[in-house]
């Protein structure tokens, strides 16, 4: 037997293609949506909850974070405002230019507990350019994170990686 419904319809204990629907749970088997959407869903609020492709692709954005900033000179330039928290930032040179002059690059970690205190950033790996310039990370109390050069060399555009 076939049955069509429009509009709403109180379906208690009922079998629906060898679905048994009770009580607003499916009790039996997977649901196979052939392909088709499913559509408005709320924001998730527990660990099993389904989640849209919006609410993933931002989760996604915020957990790896990309910034181009110019560095001219020993000059100390704003990356970001971050939440206290530990971060790996990865920062080197984005122009061709500089990558072929040698331009330095660094890894870093950084932690802040509180918007009130400073931090520095501890390098974990890093290459100074040919003048041995280095690249200096920090987050001072109560401002954004920080990026300057050593030096007046290499002047230009970097990357700035948070992975």
């Amino acid at each position: 037997m076939t049955a069509y419904f429009y509009g709403n319809a109180n379906l208690k204990g009922t079998y629906m293609n060898d679905i048994l629907y009770t009580n607003g749970t499916i009790q039996s088997t997977n649901i196979d949506m052939d392909m088709r959407k499913i559509t408005t869903l709320a924001t998730p609020t527990q660990d099993f909850d389904a989640c849209n492709k919006y609410y993933v692709d931002q989760r996604i954005s915020s957990a790896f974070q990309e910034w181009l900033i110019t560095l001219t000179g020993s000059s100390t330039v704003d990356i970001a405002d971050l939440h206290p928290f530990s971060y790996m930032f990865f920062v080197g040179p984005y122009e061709n230019d500089l990558l072929s002059q040698g331009g330095p690059t660094a890894s870093f970690v950084i932690s802040k507990a509180n918007v009130g205190i400073s931090a520095n950033g501890n390098t974990l790996s890093s290459s100074p350019s040919a003048t041995n310039e280095h690249l200096i990370l920090d987050w001072p109390s109560n401002g954004p994170l920080r990026l300057r050069k050593t030096g007046d060399n290499y002047d230009g555009i970097y990357l700035v990686q948070r992975k």
